[in-house]
Parts: structure tokens; sequence; C-alpha cells
């Protein structure tokens, strides 16, 4: 029997008989004549998975059988799963395969001109929504999720307009006006399907404090409009701190701790259960400067991660130089009975370091070593160099030992640490703006003096990083005056800001790299 071949964009794949027989378990049948073929679509998902998204698409103008072949949930699932692209969270049953082809196409489009073609050659602009405060002068918060919702809030009601479709609906409306000073809001990816989470400012209890209302509201995919009607809302516990941070399972509220000395609360909800968790009072195992509550520490990190929740402090002191303290803390067993409707977490690893550039972002999600059952996270960490203007941007390694099982003392165990320098900055950071996938594939946006556009490859042993000629911003680009700033990093997307004759009204511009 002959080789059975297909040629597309310079590649052959060559099927002898003796190849297609080991074959049996895919229940692959592909017979070759002189006067028929006979094709299988089960092929398909082993075949065209060497393909890229875009060449797949390609293929579907050339006959019917390629039109229905590359149409296999299979293989988009294959590719999805496998792609080495900035991409949300998945594959999941919920997931159509219009998510997967849009996902994959868009983010692979912009990898291709990402760090290579200056801003100005390949930025297109899309008009979002004008913002009307209808008379009330101060700033209105919005935000910018899935790169295409924006969330903000009016008087007694919160909107969200779809910029893909260009519609607009009222997510939520109060009896009273909402205090619209802050707005949060995020996404977070579970089994059963993409929720919107909102937390706002719903009332003020006392003229003291102001009580923070958190929603639920499901993502419907190819329907108008995007969001579904709220599913479930919740008052959290009062102190807790406005700031939101999201990666599933969790969201934390506060991104400092030092805000548990003062009145804020750093809170953490586990959105698989909706159960709360604080911080247990400061304490540390190790001897020397963190044996007792320091007097001040500064740019304290909170990163969220499937297995543990770390902490970053930055301690100063008199005469010395800055540590490094991580402490990273576990969900605690659950109670026999329920004795509190805020639970605290459990401190399970930490160290102090002075040899390492403080975390910013997660990079990677936590991956646990099937041999010695360690779990490995990744950062993007920073170090400063003030005299030359310059900073130096690494990817940092921590390794946490696996926890005794059914152990009931259980000590707080060492982290080992190990950093890999990626590149380097001009200019004190303004902003700096990311997204990831699970696997650890970054895409990334910096602004200092310049702006800088980089990409990571932190999903193998050695990190590799990909950053752009520095382009230099004048002083009235939105980018620099805008307070607020919305990033997507599948396409490429950022929104800000857009003053107009009105100092009462705002457009929100969507800019998009090509």
């Amino acid at each position: 029997m002959a080789p059975f071949i297909i040629s597309l964009s310079n590649l052959a794949f060559a099927l002898p008989s003796s190849v297609l027989s080991t074959y049996h378990n895919y229940q692959i049948m592909v017979s070759v004549t002189r006067k028929r073929v006979i094709y299988s679509p089960t092929i398909a998902p082993h075949i065209l998975i060497c393909l890229s998204p875009r060449d797949i698409i390609r293929l579907r103008l050339v006959s019917k059988f390629f039109n229905g072949v590359t149409r296999d949930r299979r293989l988009w699932r294959l590719l999805y799963a496998r792609a080495c692209l900035p991409r949300p969270p998945g594959p999941f049953e919920w997931q159509p395969l219009s998510f997967h082809e849009r996902a994959l196409i868009n983010s692979a489009r912009t990898s291709l001109t990402w760090t290579l073609r200056p801003t100005l050659d390949g930025l297109a602009l899309i008009q979002g929504p004008r913002l009307t405060p209808r008379g009330v002068l101060k700033i209105q918060p919005w935000r910018f999720l899935l790169g295409r919702l924006l969330v903000w809030c009016e008087e007694s009601s919160i909107f969200a307009h779809d910029i893909d479709t260009a519609t607009r609906m009222v997510v939520w409306t109060n009896l009273t006006p909402i205090p619209c000073s802050s707005i949060e809001a995020a996404s977070l990816n579970h089994q059963d399907g993409e929720r919107v989470y909102i937390a706002f400012g719903d009332a003020v209890e006392n003229k003291r404090r102001l009580l923070i209302r958190l929603l639920e509201v499901p993502v419907r995919r190819d329907a108008t409009p995007l969001l579904g009607p709220v599913s479930r809302g919740m008052h959290l516990p009062q102190g807790t701190s406005f700031s939101m941070n999201a990666s599933f399972p969790f969201l934390s509220f506060g991104n400092g701790l030092e805000r548990a000395c003062g009145q804020s609360l750093p809170l953490l909800i586990d959105m698989r259960t909706w159960a709360t968790y604080t911080f247990p009072p400061y304490h540390s195992s190790l001897e020397g400067p963190v044996s007792r509550k320091p007097d001040h520490w500064v740019d304290n990190f909170i990163a969220l991660s499937r297995t543990h929740i770390l902490v970053t402090r930055e301690l100063t002191f008199p005469d010395a130089p800055r540590m490094t303290h991580i402490q990273a803390f576990v969900l605690p067993p659950p109670p026999r009975r329920s004795t509190s409707s805020v639970n605290k977490l459990r401190l399970s690893h930490e160290i102090l370091t002075s040899r390492i550039p403080p975390p910013t972002r997660v990079l990677r999600d936590s991956v646990i070593d099937p041999v010695t059952g360690n779990v490995h996270i990744r950062f993007l960490g920073m170090l400063r160099f003030d005299l030359m203007s310059m900073a130096q941007y690494s990817c940092i390694d921590t390794i946490l030992p696996p926890v005794v099982p059914n152990l009931v003392y259980q000590p707080i165990l060492p982290i080992d640490i190990h950093d890999q320098p990626l590149f380097y900055a001009r200019g004190r950071l303004r902003r700096l703006e990311l997204q990831s996938s699970k696997q650890g594939h970054v895409r990334g946006l910096l602004m200092s003096r310049y702006l800088y556009r980089f990409s990571i490859d932190a999903s193998k042993e050695d990190c590799i990083a990909m950053l752009s000629e520095p382009e230099i911003r004048s002083a009235d680009d939105p980018l620099e005056t805008t307070r607020y700033l919305g990033f997507d990093g599948v396409r490429g997307r950022i929104c800000y800001e857009v003053e107009t004759g009105d100092v009462r009204d705002r457009d929100l511009m969507v800019s998009e790299f090509r």
C-alpha cells in the first residue's frame, strides 16, 4: 500500500501502511488504492494537531470533507490544551468550539507582532461607551473583563457594555443610590461555566462603615446580552478591604496586609463553597528580624494559586538592606462543627531572603511534582536600580515541600527559591499589566518612562522572555493620564479613558494591537 500524503504550508504527513496499522485503538481506517480513497474523520485530531489554528481554518475552503473534519470538537480541545499561547483557562466541557477557535486565533495573531511591530503601525481603536455621571463630578471607576466587557456604576445601577456587539444591559439596580467611588469586577472559570464577580459599596451603616455587596453573574457565551441574571450575592464581613484579586478558585479582598493592623481586614473567599477565610495574626517561626512583628513593611503582595495562598512582605529596617519575607498559607481542614462564619488560614511554609527580587505577579499556577510531591509556583519579580534608573525583571521559582498528611502538629516548612533574570527596562515603573495561562504563557505591558511590550514562556524549566523596543509616550497620551487601565493579553487589547469637551463626560476607548 502506498503512503497517503497531505501537503499544506510546506508541511507533509506520510502515513505508510505499517504506521496506519498502529492506529487501530483510535478506530482509524484509511484505505488507499488506485481507484479510490476512503477517509475517516477520526484521524483528524491526530494529524491536524500539528497545524496552526489559522491553517486549520484555511483547510475549510479546500473541500466539504476538510470543512467537516476541521470542525471536530476533539481536535480543538487538543489544540487548546497544548497551545503555547496566553489564553483563558480550559478546555472545559461548557466551552463551545467557537470559543476555542476565537481564543487561539486571536492570541496566535497577536503573538506574531506583539514584541516586533511598533504601536502606531498596528493599532486599531474601538469606540466604547460614554460615561455620563449625570452631575456627579467625582471620578467613576470601571472595569474591563473578558477582553470585551466593560462594567461601571451610575447612580443606583450597575451597567455592563459588550463592545463586540455594542449591547448594554443593567446588571443590578438598588433601591438607594450606590456609592460609586469604588467598584471591583473579576472573572473566574469554573468547571460548569464562567462567572463574573462584582463588588460595590451597597450602603453606609452608622455613617461609618461601608457595606460591600458581592454579586455572582454567569457568562452566556455567544449570546446577547453576554451576562445572565445575578445568580448569587452576599454582603462581605464588616471591615473588609475593597481591593479585589481573582484566581480560581479564590477571590481575595485586600492586597496590602498592613491593613490588618488598621480597620481593613484581608479576606479570602473560596468560590466553590462561598466559605470565607482570614489570615491569622502575624507570627513567624524564623529567628531574627521576623520573630516579632516588624515596625514597617511595604509592597505587600497576595498571590492566589490552586494549592496555596502566598503573601510577600518587603521588610525595611534602619541601616540594613531590605528583606523579602514570603509566607505560604493553606485552607485548614473543615471543622466537624461550624463554630464561626469566618475561618482562619493556616501558615504552612515561609522564608526570609535578601537575594531575590520581590514577587509582583504570578507567571504560572502551582504545579505538583509527581515524584517528590513538591509544589512549584512561578512569579515575576522586580529589582530596582534607582541610580541607573533601571529595573531588572526576573522569573522566581518557589518550591514548597509537601506537608505530611494526618500529622497532628504540622511544623512550618522552609521554602526553596531560585531566580532567573529575564530582561531590563529603563525608568521607574508606573504600571505593569500581564495575562498568563495556567501553564505559564505570558503576554504583558510595562509602562515607565517608556512603553514596553513583553512575552514570557514560563512553562518549561528555563524561562524565556522577549521584550519590544522602548517607545516614548507623550505627556498628554491617554495611557499616561488615565486613572484606570484595562488589559486583555489574549487579544492584545487595552482600555482607557479619553476626555471629551464636557468635563463631566468621558469616552472609553479600546486599542487593539494587530
